[in-house]
C-alpha cells in the first residue's frame, strides 16, 4: 500500500490537519455489498459546533439539530384546516369534516382498527357520527391534529369527553376530566358523578365525591341532593 502522507507534510499543514493537536482521519472502506462504511476520528466537543474535513475543506457540522414541536403542529394544522390530500369524511349533524385517515389513526385507536380492518379494499370514504354534534366534532378534530382544545365550558366539555372516551383518545379524555374538576359545583356535580360512572373514571368519580365530602353542609341544604 502506498504512503498516503508523511511527516513533514502534516506538520506543514498543521492548522488543517491537527487542529487542537489531534489528528483527524476519514477513511472509506468498500465492502463485497457494494455499500460504503465511513469513519472519521471525532474532535472533543467543546459544547460548540464541530470542524470537520471534507475534500480538503473545513465544514461546520451540529448535533441534534431538530425542528421545533410548534413546526409540526402548525404543519398539521394547515394541512387540516386547508383540506390538503384529505381521503376520509366525518358527518355529523349535516355538517362534513374532511381529514386524513393516517392522521386520524396515529392518534385514534379506534380510527386505527376502523381503517385497519377495510385496508384491502380502502372502502372507508364517509363516516357517520350519528351520536355527537358538529362542534364536538371540530373540537376533537383540533385536538388531533394540534393536541390542544379551545373554547371549553360545561356542556361542550361532556359532549367532548363522551367523544374522546368512544374514540380512545386517552389525553383528550384526561383534558376533559381535568376541566370538569376544576369547574365542579353543586350544579353540575350530580352530571359529573354520572359521567365518571358511566365511562367509568374512577379518578373523576373519586374528586366528585371528595367534593361533596368538602361542601356537605351546602349540599344537603340545596336541592341538588335529591338527584344525587
Amino acid at each position: 500500500m502506498p504512503s498516503l502522507t508523511n511527516l513533514s507534510k502534516l506538520m506543514a499543514n498543521r492548522a488543517l490537519y491537527l487542529p487542537n493537536d489531534i489528528l483527524l482521519l476519514r477513511c472509506h472502506y468498500a465492502t463485497r455489498y457494494t455499500s460504503e462504511i465511513l469513519y472519521d476520528s471525532q474532535i472533543p466537543s467543546s459544547g460548540k459546533e464541530d470542524m470537520k474535513l471534507c475534500g480538503g475543506q473545513e465544514f461546520k457540522s451540529f448535533e441534534n439539530v431538530t425542528n421545533s414541536p410548534m413546526t409540526l403542529i402548525n404543519d398539521l394544522a394547515g394541512l387540516y384546516e386547508e383540506g390538503i390530500l384529505c381521503d376520509v369524511n366525518l358527518k355529523a349533524g349535516g355538517v362534513t369534516f374532511s381529514a386524513h385517515k393516517n392522521v386520524l389513526s396515529a392518534r385514534s385507536q379506534e380510527f386505527r382498527e376502523m381503517f385497519t380492518y377495510d385496508a384491502k379494499d380502502n372502502a372507508i370514504k364517509d363516516i357517520e357520527l350519528p351520536d355527537l354534534y358538529p362542534d364536538t366534532v371540530s373540537k376533537m378534530l383540533k385536538f388531533i391534529y394540534t393536541g390542544t382544545v379551545e373554547d371549553l365550558h360545561e356542556c361542550n366539555a361532556v359532549n367532548l369527553y363522551f367523544a374522546a372516551d368512544k374514540y380512545k383518545l386517552l389525553s383528550l379524555k384526561s383534558k376533559c376530566s381535568e376541566f370538569l374538576k376544576a369547574t365542579l359545583s353543586l350544579s353540575n356535580i350530580v352530571d359529573a358523578l354520572e359521567l365518571a360512572e358511566r365511562y367509568p373514571d374512577d379518578d373523576l368519580k373519586s374528586f366528585v365525591l371528595n367534593y361533596v365530602l368538602n361542601h356537605d353542609e351546602e349540599f344537603v341544604q340545596s336541592n341538588y341532593w335529591e338527584s344525587f
